[in-house]
């Protein structure tokens, strides 16, 4: 929490220390202490009024940081929200497909490949990025592909994708996985 520096004008400090020193040694003589004694009550008011000025601005703080914190997990749900229902009915496909190979009923591949299709196509609504695909040649970075385990492999070398890489805007998230391209 940030603080406040409040500066107190040298003048208030010299005025407020002379009333207090003279209030100590003597009582009221003459109009003269009467004006200092009417001049330490103004500053006690200006600085019981600071006080509370400082203290209103620390509960407004308080609460603008709250409704901020209260608006950004609104939009973190509302962004769950949102991915939830893009994947949720190659999903529900998927859970489907599994509830019948469960029951020992056979489901065919390209049933579960064509649900599969789907989600990664609602994935990518949201930016998934698929890059490299399998089966394309590449030129191998270490940046964005991954060896095939056991294998070397020296960079800008031509190289076959067996596991796409999977990004998120610019972000690599998983490497592609490559093997060494031998030429038919």
């Amino acid at each position: 929490m940030p603080t406040i520096k409040l500066r107190c004008r040298p003048r208030l400090v010299i005025v407020m220390s002379y009333i207090f020193n003279r209030l100590r040694k003597k009582k009221f003589e003459s109009p003269s202490d009467l004006d200092l004694d009417s001049e330490l009550q103004r500053l006690k008011l200006d600085i019981t009024d600071r006080d509370a000025t400082i203290d209103t601005l620390k509960l407004e703080l308080a609460q603008a940081k709250e409704g901020e914190r209260s608006r950004i997990r609104q939009i973190e749900e509302q962004r769950v929200e949102d991915l939830i229902f893009s994947v949720s009915t190659p999903v529900a496909q998927l859970t489907a497909q599994s509830y019948l190979l469960e029951s020992g009923i056979p489901v065919k591949a390209m049933d579960i490949l064509v649900v599969s299709k789907n989600l990664i196509t609602s994935l990518q609504t949201i930016g998934l990025k698929i890059n490299p695909l399998p089966g394309e040649i590449v030129l191998f970075d270490a940046a964005i592909h991954e060896p095939v385990q056991g294998t070397v492999i020296a960079t800008d070398e031509r190289a076959l994708v067996k596991i796409g890489g999977i990004g998120y805007k610019d972000k690599v998230i998983r490497k592609a996985v490559v093997t060494r391209y031998q030429s038919p």
